[in-house]
């Protein structure tokens, strides 16, 4: 799970300390896979509002962090980098299958809405959405709690599993 600060767009809020919160999967042959979710357009007041859908986004920042991470290991808009656990029962191997796969139900989903603070069932936001990854590859409540407490920053949401993950 890499936190970064937000994308310079959500300036309003990212100057507060807000944190953005996205999913890596480095495979044994070397392939990543980054999935990172946000609001459909950058306009502040539909990410206030809730009035976007979230979508799968690739953020250039995101790209970078991840591509200097394994690479140099530094980058100046990332705040840290925290490995989760695989599950029970798991290889690493399966456990990485079972994220890229989880990754695919987030997509096309326009009912799922995208908002900073998410308030409903139906509503989330990248830490909402990378904790709901996770949940569903498998990642149970105690792993969940322990990357949080590792997350640098104000990452609202993150430990909140939403209901539209496992349809």
């Amino acid at each position: 799970v890499f936190a970064m600060k937000l994308p310079s767009q959500y300036s309003i809020v990212r100057d507060i300390g807000a944190t953005h919160t996205f999913t890596v999967v480095k495979t044994a042959d070397g392939k990543i896979y980054r999935y990172a979710y946000g609001p459909t357009d950058d306009h502040i007041i539909h990410t206030i509002s809730g009035s976007t859908p979230i979508v799968e986004r690739n953020y250039s920042q995101d790209k970078e962090a991840v591509e200097n991470y394994f690479t140099t290991g530094k980058d100046k808009k990332k705040k840290n980098v925290v490995p989760v656990n695989v599950p029970k029962g798991m290889t690493e191997s399966k456990f990485d299958n079972v994220v890229i796969k989880s990754a695919k139900l987030f997509r096309g989903n326009k009912t799922v809405m995208y908002r900073i603070i998410p308030l409903g069932k139906s509503e989330g936001n990248c830490n909402t959405s990378t904790t709901s990854l996770l949940e569903n590859a498998g990642v149970d409540k105690t792993e969940i709690d322990r990357i949080d407490s590792k997350v640098s920053g104000i990452d609202t949401g993150f430990g909140s599993i939403k209901p539209w993950t496992k349809e």
